[in-house]
């Protein structure tokens, strides 16, 4: 289990600090990479051993386990023969020799019986001492080589401290080379170059302020957009229901005129008449409904597309600005960096 836990370990990986910028790196990785080595081949030959430590006490439990069946055939052996002896001294002797050979019978039995439990708790206590052994010497193992990997991580953090500090002080050696009188920049140049910032900052504010005022006009002329759609939408409602109702009235007068036609059949001819006449007003009353509403809608198509190209203009000048803010930006930042140049020179 021991030997389990230890190779799950190697397998995590290390805790390595971030790399420095520096070249270090690449020198401290061969001196990495034989500490490696020296620890891989420590762990080997430390596995080695404790591999024949416990080979011999498997060779030294065996040996007893084999004494211990030896005694146990002696002590068969000797009983087979005691019993045999004592046969034939009853047949030979008397009571009283009986007794005395059942006794030393007895204590020769009790007496293997005794180094038999002493074996026994030998080759349990040699067993537990070589278990000790082996997960002691797992555990050295495993110490060790985390002292190594907390060693190595250790040397690392500090070479990159002090690569740090290095760094630090060549910065803190460039800065006060800044701070000389020499690399001093005039007050005039300096106070031309705060009031050429304050300009730009000031001209920066006021496309913002701009902008904020483009997106506001843009935010208006979409929620004009949306109430003419709504507006659209319930015109295109409102010719429904005028369709609906002409279409009932039209039947109504229909039905009217059937009943006119079927109740007095004396003037069939000018009732018919009648009813073709009517028929044709109510065809040209569809068409002309039919035109005041295509006239309606196509009013309503055109003042539709006449917003999505006001729309399609705003967003063109909000694209307009945005890309001639971004370049008054660059322009700036440019500008900026030519007057740190300026002044680190």
């Amino acid at each position: 289990m021991l030997f389990q836990d230890h190779e799950a370990m190697k397998q995590q990986p290390p805790l390595s600090p971030k790399r420095p910028r520096s070249d270090s790196s690449s020198e401290n990785s061969p001196k990495l990479r034989d500490l490696e080595d020296d620890v891989a081949r420590i762990y080997r030959q430390k596995q080695k051993d404790t591999e024949t430590q416990r080979r011999e006490f498997e060779k030294e439990r065996l040996q007893l386990l084999e004494k211990l069946q030896q005694v146990e055939q002696t002590k068969k052996s000797k009983k087979l023969e005691l019993y045999q002896n004592q046969e034939e001294t009853t047949k030979e002797t008397t009571k009283e020799t009986t007794k005395g050979t059942t006794k030393e019978v007895d204590k020769f039995l009790e007496s293997c019986e005794q180094w038999q439990s002493k074996l026994n708790k030998l080759s349990v206590d040699l067993t537990g001492k070589a278990e000790d052994l082996e997960r002691e010497e797992v555990e050295n193992v495993l110490m060790d080589d985390r002292v190594v990997e907390l060693e190595t991580q250790l040397a690392q953090k500090r070479a990159v401290e002090r690569e740090k500090e290095m760094e630090l002080s060549s910065l803190r050696a460039d800065q006060d080379e800044l701070l000389r009188p020499s690399h001093a920049v005039p007050k005039e140049e300096w106070d031309a170059l705060v009031s050429v910032k304050e300009a730009m900052t000031t001209e920066l504010l006021k496309l913002n302020e701009q902008l904020k005022q483009q997106s506001e006009q843009f935010v208006r002329v979409s929620e004009e957009r949306d109430g003419l759609n709504q507006q659209n939408h319930k015109l295109q409602e409102e010719v429904k229901r005028l369709q609906s109702e002409k279409n009932k009235r039209r039947k109504e007068e229909i039905k009217i005129l059937y009943v006119k036609f079927s109740s007095s059949m004396d003037d069939v001819a000018e009732k018919t008449m009648r009813i073709k006449e009517l028929e044709q007003e109510c065809k040209d009353a569809r068409m002309q409904g039919c035109k005041d509403a295509k006239s309606r809608t196509h009013d309503l198509k055109a003042e539709k597309k006449d917003l999505e190209l006001q729309i399609a203009q705003l967003q063109q000048d909000q694209s307009d600005l945005l890309e001639s803010e971004y370049h008054e930006k660059e322009n700036m930042s440019k500008e900026l960096a030519k007057v740190q140049k300026n002044m680190r020179s």
